[in-house]
């Protein structure tokens, strides 16, 4: 009898000892990938840094589906040129591409219903994400990545090299980490009047990022929106906005911000060592109910009912200063501008086109507005919109003005600069800088 249990007990160990070699032997590597398994389903962790020019990831290993992408699982695989995904994969982890600085394509096949954040950051090659038209929950316009239903923009392609980034119409979410670390491109983005919320991280760590225009549909600003954004020197928040979360606002070399009296909710404006100053449409009372959701370091000037007289958020304005010590005289100014070509449009899309003319340090509301133009002529030349020509009378102007062409192309308004100026058809101006003395 004790023979037959000892016999029965040893089998027991063995068959224990087997089951546990199996649970743990739930990790490998194949090629240059690294995999493990769970619940019959092959997830990638890790490929070899070293790997180089195109890799096919297997749709099976071992005989099980490779279903996942894990967070990071290509991190900094600076030599692969292309990643094929078969399509057996149904998500793509946070970070997953992350780095992968000579890949030009990804394309994401039908069986993808989820993709994490960042998934191809700092691919700055990658000039098309790609999407199988199979596919139920993200497509691809441009090239960069987006919902199937076009209402959340998930992922910019970093190698396209373009200065102005313009969002489609329709778009009401940036998504997280969005575009995330940039260095050199885009320069300037401008959100559709459909967008209604920016998630946590959305443009974080851009530091090509010089200007955003931000629609008046936003409602929200998520946490560290803008964070690190160290070209961003001013911010202009729209009416309608209540929250502007933890370090929304927290950008080392920010300058200036207007601030609209709907903020009921914000983190801290700029860092500790920069003067920032604030325009906020409200009262002081006001701002003093506005909640702190941080009680982080900030250095800033407030001015309260105001906001700040200029269109940097937009375009620089023209700026320019008479050759005499005189006032300007009695006469018809004569300005040459040039609107960007924000996207292809015809004279018949135009709504309006106007010219502001203002002092050094005019309200926005006080200044000149003309809007009856004579003259227009369209031609476009290499992205600009040349040969737009306004007479204005001048009158009680000191010796120096600053001019602020604009178009309004069906229902959204674009600022544009000042290229040429006579009066009385003699050139009797200074220099003509880009940007006005009190933006510099």
């Amino acid at each position: 009898m004790k023979k037959i249990l000892t016999a029965l007990l040893t089998t027991m160990l063995i068959i224990s000892s087997l089951s546990c070699v199996v649970l743990a032997d739930t990790t490998g590597t194949c090629g240059n990938l690294s995999y493990s398994i769970s619940n019959n389903e092959v997830t990638i962790t890790g490929c070899n840094t070293s790997a180089s020019g195109g890799l096919t990831i297997p749709s099976t290993i071992s005989g099980y589906p490779v279903t996942s992408i894990g967070d990071k699982s290509f991190y900094n695989c600076e030599s692969l040129t292309s990643i094929t995904i078969p399509n057996s994969v149904t998500s793509i982890g946070n970070e997953a591409f992350y780095g992968c600085s000579s890949l030009t394509s990804i394309i994401i096949p039908n069986s993808v219903t989820s993709i994490g954040e960042a998934f191809a950051a700092l691919c700055y090659n990658l000039i098309n994400i790609d999407v199988d038209e199979n596919n139920d929950n993200f497509c691809s316009i441009d090239g960069n990545l987006y919902s199937k239903d076009k209402k959340m923009f998930c992922h910019y392609a970093y190698g396209k090299k373009e200065e102005t980034f313009i969002l489609p119409a329709g778009v009401e979410v940036i998504g997280n980490r969005a575009i995330y670390r940039t260095e050199t491109y885009p320069k300037k983005v401008i959100l559709s009047n459909t967008v209604t919320t920016i998630s946590d991280y959305a443009f974080a760590v851009c530091r090509s990022l010089e200007q955003i225009v931000l629609p008046n549909s936003l409602k929200t600003i998520g946490d560290c929106s803008f964070i690190y954004c160290s070209n961003l020197r001013s911010l202009t928040i729209p009416e309608g906005v209540t929250n502007v979360s933890k370090s929304g606002m927290n950008i080392p070399k920010l300058e200036y911000v207007n601030i609209p009296k709907s903020v009921i909710k914000r983190g801290p404006i700029g860092t500790s060592t920069n003067v920032v100053d604030v325009y906020y449409s409200g009262t002081e009372a006001d701002w003093n109910n506005i909640t702190r959701v941080t009680s982080a370091d900030e250095n800033i000037v407030l001015h309260f009912e105001e906001v700040r007289a200029d269109f940097v958020n937009q375009h620089d304005s023209g700026y320019f200063s008479s050759n005499a010590d005189d006032t300007f005289k009695e006469g018809v100014i004569s300005f040459t501008t040039q609107i960007p070509n924000l996207y292809s449009f015809t004279s018949s899309d135009i709504d309006l086109f106007g010219m502001y003319i203002y002092k050094t340090g005019t309200s926005k509301s006080n200044r000149t507005k003309i809007t009856s133009v004579s003259g227009q002529d369209l031609i476009d030349n290499k992205g600009w919109f040349y040969s737009f020509v306004t007479e204005i009378p001048l009158a009680n102007f000191s010796n120096e003005i600053h001019a602020l062409p604009y178009i309004i192309v069906n229902g959204e308004t674009y600022f544009g600069d000042v290229i040429s100026a006579t009066v009385d058809g003699t050139n009797d101006f200074g220099d003509i800088t880009t940007k006005p003395s009190f933006l510099q």
